[in-house]
């Protein structure tokens, strides 16, 4: 069962108040910051798209990039149990990527510190003189369901 604990709706307005047609390219991007630092952990957050009606799992060590047809995106904290939901009124394209922040140790070498995981959805804007389009992103953060473990799968 989900327990939905924040539920927003994020409302754009881009309007073209200037004298010539506007272009360009409209995002909108979330960022999720490192807050474990266990060690044998690969990666705190995973992600998963709905592309092409299909949903699908993405590697989050890898940049990913599609131009359009994404509908939704799940992005799953792992360590404080938390998926973070995000369904834009109309098809997107999507990126993501990791920022990996590297800082010298006590001892001089460089070694990576955190990372920040990177989401994008954007959109192209072609706004004749005039004219205004509206873009809207529903949000929800919900908690991961609890999975019953079966005695025979490893942890």
């Amino acid at each position: 069962m989900h327990v939905v604990w924040t539920i927003i709706s994020i409302q754009y307005i881009l309007k073209n108040e200037g004298d010539e047609p506007a272009r360009g390219m409209f995002v909108v991007e979330s960022n999720f910051a490192q807050t474990s630092f266990v060690k044998k952990q690969h990666s705190q957050y995973s992600c998963e798209i709905v592309l092409d009606g299909e949903t699908r799992s993405l590697e989050v060590a890898r940049s990913f990039k599609t131009d359009g047809r994404v509908s939704a995106l799940r992005v799953t904290d792992a360590c404080d149990r938390l998926q973070f939901n995000f369904e834009p009124n109309e098809d997107a394209g999507f990126i993501t990527d990791t920022l990996t922040f590297r800082r010298p140790d006590a001892y001089g070498s460089v070694r990576e510190d955190s990372k920040t995981l990177i989401t994008s959805f954007f959109w192209d804007v072609d706004l004749p003189v005039g004219r205004a389009v509206e873009k809207n992103i529903n949000f929800s953060v919900t908690g991961v369901p609890s999975r019953k473990r079966n005695p025979s799968t490893p942890l």
